[in-house]
């Protein structure tokens, strides 16, 4: 599927110009909307503040409404709890394995409903 919009390293200022948010990287398809969250060394508090910005992205990006959301967290290496972390949560864990990166916990595409 071909993105609509890419971007990475996205600063913006929230509506009322009040805040400023950097983001890792933000993603659009014509059905789906992906905010990536990056870490060099993950740990369950970033992973804790990734799931609290989630429901205050469509204040940021308004276009979530009409799309689906899907959050992907990644890094060089994520330890299997961290994948269980994610997992439980229903987002994606995504880091290197062999020669390029990988999802390693799939079945949360499911949970979301999401055929890519």
């Amino acid at each position: 599927s071909e993105f609509d919009f890419f971007a990475p390293r996205l600063r913006l200022k929230s509506a009322d110009r009040s805040m400023t948010r950097e983001f890792d990287v933000i993603a659009e398809s014509n059905d789906y909307f992906f905010v990536v969250e990056t870490k060099s060394t993950p740990n369950t508090e970033y992973i804790s503040d990734f799931i609290k910005l989630i429901p205050q992205l469509d204040s940021w990006f308004p276009v979530i409404r009409e799309k689906k959301l899907i959050p992907v967290f990644a890094s060089l290496f994520i330890s299997d709890e961290l994948v269980r972390y994610l997992t439980k949560n229903n987002i994606l864990a995504m880091a290197t394995r062999e020669d390029g990166m990988d999802i390693f916990n799939t079945e949360v595409l499911e949970n979301l409903g999401i055929i890519l």
